[in-house]
């Protein structure tokens, strides 16, 4: 499988690069929607650290961590970053088959928003719900992966179909 950034969309579909089999999203709102977190450009590191252990994104424990906090924060930051920052260009919809997952009691993506992404595609296939917060594939891979082991299975033997009939 390919990963596809879903910004540089409308640039690979100009190039004629395909398209993915599909595209699984996690815990992510649809992209015309706004970010469910403030910009973390101007937030110091105690407030950003504040902001991620409120959302569960964080070890209660990051303060005794010096070490780890200090190599991990940027990383977290730039993450952060391209999330609340991502501006919808646009672009038509994806012809795709589009997954979206998330958890029933997320504090930052409701299921509204993740059903929204049926404005980004379509194919939106389905929506799955799973129990647990934003962090829900820390909390319940079992779940996660009773899910996801059929989807992949599904576009690796629809993949090697296609590959051995060309």
């Amino acid at each position: 499988m390919r990963w596809w950034r879903t910004g540089s969309r409308a640039a690979g579909a100009r190039a004629g690069q395909p398209l993915p089999r599909a595209l699984l999203l996690s815990g992510y709102s649809a992209p015309h929607l706004p970010s469910p977190l403030p910009p973390v450009d101007d937030l110091d590191d105690a407030p950003l650290i504040e902001l991620l252990r409120i959302t569960g994104g964080l070890p209660a424990d990051l303060q005794a961590r010096p070490a780890w906090r200090d190599r991990c924060l940027p990383a977290l930051r730039d993450d952060l970053r391209l999330c609340t920052g991502y501006r919808d260009p646009g672009d038509p919809p994806l012809s795709c088959p589009v997954h979206v997952l998330g958890a029933d009691a997320d504090p930052l993506v409701g299921e509204r928003d993740l059903h929204a992404w049926e404005r980004h595609t379509t194919r939106l296939r389905e929506v799955h719900i799973m129990p647990g917060d934003h962090f829900y594939l820390e909390h319940t891979p079992e779940h996660l992966f009773g899910v996801l082991r059929p989807l992949l299975r599904r576009y690796a033997v629809s993949e090697s179909v296609s590959e051995s009939a060309g």
